[in-house]
């Protein structure tokens, strides 16, 4: 059913973990910056994913299994949300740390250049109209996303560390006693 979709699968079958420093760019529809962000990132596949903005505020979104925690240091809030098999894509990043068959199901997926996949996703109501995935050999290097209103999100990564062990408390998000917790779960 998902034969075309051969190349993406194998290079995701292969990812077991991913590492990295992070650069991001929004721009408008007109092609104009509203926003600049770095950090870093890891995911472990299946289900665990991590987000940590840097500049030029502090931000931090952890996803389990189970849950998906977003805090923002600067207000000392944390918004717990139960995770949904439909917000999975909540997040194109999120996506990677999918299950090969569960990108498959809700994208399609071509080849565009060796090394580069277009992904649209199969259902119209999805935040992003297109995902772009740039991978050099095994790593993905860069990911650009348009959304529905015509912005751009342009992700790049470096500092690439693939399948290396991650401590599994990178992937638990515990508040402080000075957090306030917006429990939506």
């Amino acid at each position: 059913m998902f034969a075309q979709n051969t190349a993406l699968s194998g290079k995701l079958t292969k990812l077991h973990s991913m590492q990295a420093h992070f650069s991001q760019t929004i721009h408008d529809a007109h092609g104009r910056v509203l926003d600049q962000s770095e950090g870093t990132m890891a995911l472990q596949r299946p289900g665990k994913f991590r987000w940590e903005t840097i500049k030029p505020h502090q931000q931090l979104v952890i996803v389990s299994e189970k849950v998906i925690w977003i805090y923002d240091k600067d207000l000392a809030q944390a918004v717990k949300q139960k995770r949904r098999s439909e917000n999975n894509s909540f997040s194109p990043a999120l996506l990677l740390s999918s299950t090969n068959q569960k990108i498959l199901e809700d994208f399609i997926i071509t080849e565009n250049k060796k090394n580069i996949f277009l992904l649209k996703p199969r259902k119209d109501r999805e935040l992003f109209k297109k995902i772009i995935l740039q991978f050099n050999q095994e790593a993905l290097q860069s990911m650009t996303m348009e959304d529905q209103l015509g912005q751009n999100t342009s992700v790049q990564f470096s500092n690439i560390k693939l399948n290396k062990p991650i401590p599994e408390q990178d992937f638990i998000f515990k508040p402080t006693h000075d957090t306030e917790v917006i429990d939506q779960t």
